[in-house]
């Protein structure tokens, strides 16, 4: 299974964010937010302002119980991170975050990814 989602940073100002799926199996819904509470996105994020640079990848994982499933983190083809998540139901939300600094203007792609 993989899914991405793609952010384009546009500048330190604010980030464009839209979803470009990849079909995988397992993921129920994702999302970009700039908070999470009660391990749910508060909003889907359209634009980050410079204010607020740091972005959370929320994802609901369905049917995935004891596997361990990542979120990968690229920008400009280059894997700025992994967040490995040990999958515990049937139904299992998991979120990561990163904090974007203005040299990082560009595509980023978030991969969902597990052992297939």
């Amino acid at each position: 299974m993989v899914r991405k989602v793609t952010l384009f940073l546009l500048g330190f100002a604010f980030a464009a964010l839209s979803n470009s799926v990849i079909a995988g199996e397992g993921v129920g819904r994702m999302a970009f937010s700039t908070e999470i509470v009660d391990r749910e996105p508060v909003n889907n994020v359209d634009i980050l302002s410079a204010v607020n640079n740091r972005i959370y990848f929320f994802t609901e994982l369905l049917d995935l119980n004891g596997q361990t499933v990542t979120h990968r983190w690229i920008y400009d083809g280059q894997v700025m991170a992994e967040v490995p998540f040990n999958v515990g139901s049937n139904r299992w939300r998991v979120w990561s975050s990163k904090t974007l600094v203005p040299a990082w203007n560009g595509d980023w792609v978030v991969e969902v990814v597990n052992a297939n």
